[in-house]
């Protein structure tokens, strides 16, 4: 198996129910651990006809704007690669078309690094996959290592994760992981409109995963994990503009309507009625606000193509 591991499950979620212990909030890698890897690719649209459309466009993006010569060695370093099967599609023909290039597919989950191993299994191209949080700095030196050989390294976002995690933080992660002239490719959905009946269209939308039962399972997870009965409470969606990239930020939250105390991890934590535990985060990006989001932190703008889904990459 192609797998090097930097971090354990064990560990991940210790680091998870500290976090819950003091924000109350998950970390958004609390919802594929375990079991919840699999629950995720249950309910992914990914099979979907428009989406399987799209992916057709990820190829010609990357030849036009950063793979053109086939004599260099590229890294591709997929971050939060799931189980690769973008990735597995889009490099296998890179690898038919002769380029010489290693897919590094990077996951603080071993659910999804696993689901990727017996995904990438059969590919005829070079690939290694890391289980590891990547925003740890031993990490980030131990990947430029391994990278030091490489002509041209793509860092990727795909699957609209980058929409999951907190902004400031994450691009100034990506700063330091970077070095110059590196790439950085990313997946996000964008707003089509920029207005109120385009953010209302949006909410309406993503308030009907709540009456999906697949989906709030899987949003309830972690709740249910730590001993939290549904019955506790109610699930709910909130949208917030943030200005700082005039996206639009969607937060399935979990309100506490009666007391609840629950014991995990050798500690206890009480839930008063009216406490809010943050759950999964989306957003949606106005294209624009994403580019002056990067440009501000040094990043340059290279290219973006959107449709609904938009692709955008920048340089260091």
């Amino acid at each position: 198996m192609k797998i090097s591991k930097f971090n354990s499950e064990q560990e991940l979620k210790k680091e998870i129910y500290k976090h819950f212990k003091e924000f109350k909030v998950f970390k958004q890698t609390a919802f594929y651990v375990d079991k919840g890897a699999c629950m995720y690719y249950d309910l992914s649209p990914a099979k979907k006809p428009h989406l399987l459309a799209l992916k057709e466009k990820y190829y010609p993006f990357l030849r036009r704007n950063c793979c053109k010569n086939k004599d260099k060695k590229v890294a591709v370093i997929s971050l939060g690669c799931g189980n690769a099967g973008k990735e597995k599609d889009i490099f296998g023909r890179f690898y038919k078309d002769g380029f010489n290039f290693k897919l590094f597919g990077v996951d603080s989950s071993e659910g999804m690094i696993e689901l990727a191993e017996k995904n990438l299994s059969e590919s005829k191209f070079d690939y290694k996959l890391l289980c590891a949080d990547f925003s740890k700095e031993d990490f980030i030196k131990k990947l430029k290592h391994e990278l030091a050989d490489f002509d041209v390294k793509v860092y990727a976002f795909l699957g609209c994760t980058f929409g999951n995690v907190e902004q400031d933080y994450m691009a100034d992660i990506l700063y330091d992981m970077l070095e110059k002239g590196d790439k950085l490719w990313m997946e996000v959905a964008v707003r089509s409109e920029i207005n109120e009946k385009g953010d209302m269209l949006l909410f309406e939308r993503y308030l009907k995963y709540l009456d999906q039962d697949v989906r709030r399972d899987f949003y309830f997870r972690p709740l249910k994990e730590i001993g939290i009965p549904y019955e506790n409470g109610e699930m709910f969606l909130s949208m917030i503009k943030e200005e700082n990239l005039n996206d639009l930020k969607f937060i399935f939250r979990f309100k506490i309507l009666k007391k609840t105390v629950v014991c995990f991890d050798g500690r206890t934590v009480t839930l008063l009625p009216g406490t809010i535990v943050d759950l999964i985060t989306i957003r949606v990006y106005d294209a624009d606000g994403l580019v002056n989001f990067f440009e501000e932190r040094n990043f340059k703008f290279i290219a973006k193509e959107c449709n609904g889904v938009g692709q955008f990459l920048f340089e260091k």
